[in-house]
């Protein structure tokens, strides 16, 4: 179990690419997210729906070029049960092109959920290649409010 700003190193599960994650911040927060606000999802602050927001350098350590997004993914599990998938296709749009080997990226990795929901975790991790044998998981902690 990794820890907020630890680099773990794992590879992809489908073609065996290497890569380093660094988890850099972690917020749950009403604040809008690059430009992006709750009403955008539509969710509402009100009924207690949050952002989670986690700040992630990705690094290719390989040989061989790829592009993230087509071959990670990272979860946002519920150590109670269940998990959530990121808004991919709004933030970190950079997971989007190809990552040479060597070179990293930095971006936010951000999930919708609730306070209560959040809350009711004895532990919540962030977990890249989830269910494969090259799983990492970073463990976050549960927010108050």
């Amino acid at each position: 179990m990794y820890q907020i700003g630890e680099t773990a190193k794992t590879e992809t599960s489908s073609l065996g690419y290497p890569y380093e994650v660094t988890v850099n911040s972690y917020e749950v927060t009403t604040d809008d997210i690059e430009g992006k606000s709750l009403e955008n999802y539509n969710l509402d602050p009100e009924n207690r729906d949050r952002f989670v927001v986690v700040n992630v350098t990705l690094k290719n350590i390989g040989e061989k070029s790829f592009i993230p997004n087509e071959q990670l993914a990272a979860d946002l599990v519920f150590t109670n049960g269940g998990y959530e998938h990121d808004l991919d296709f709004d933030f970190f749009l950079e997971r989007n092109n190809e990552l040479s080997p060597g070179n990293d990226i930095t971006g936010n990795l951000v999930y919708t959920s609730t306070i209560t929901k959040l809350q009711d975790q004895t532990s919540l991790h962030l977990v890249f290649e989830h269910y494969a044998d090259e799983e990492i998981r970073f463990e976050l902690p549960v927010p108050k409010e």
